[in-house]
């Protein structure tokens, strides 16, 4: 992920504390309301694309590490069985 979707994030993320902080001491109004519903979508999509981001790095490690012989996929199968 490169360093804009990074800051995007961090900013994303104290935008939302401080409207939490505020809530906690009043009532959001409406505007703050629809700041903190677009901020939180901001937030969920930005996941996402970490998350896909994740299972394409390990896709790419797996297709140049791992085939059914390597010690790499043997590695990972046990990982996988540890974790079921």
């Amino acid at each position: 992920m490169n360093g804009a979707i990074k800051r995007q994030k961090e900013e994303i993320l104290q935008d939302l504390n401080a409207l939490d902080i505020a809530q906690e001491g009043r009532e959001l109004e409406e505007e703050e309301w629809a700041q903190w519903w677009l901020s939180k979508q901001q937030l969920d999509e930005i996941y996402r694309m970490e998350e896909i981001q994740a299972c394409q790095r390990a896709q790419i490690t797996w297709l140049k590490e791992g085939n059914s012989n390597t010690p790499f996929c043997h590695q990972s199968i046990r990982e996988k069985r540890r974790r079921n």
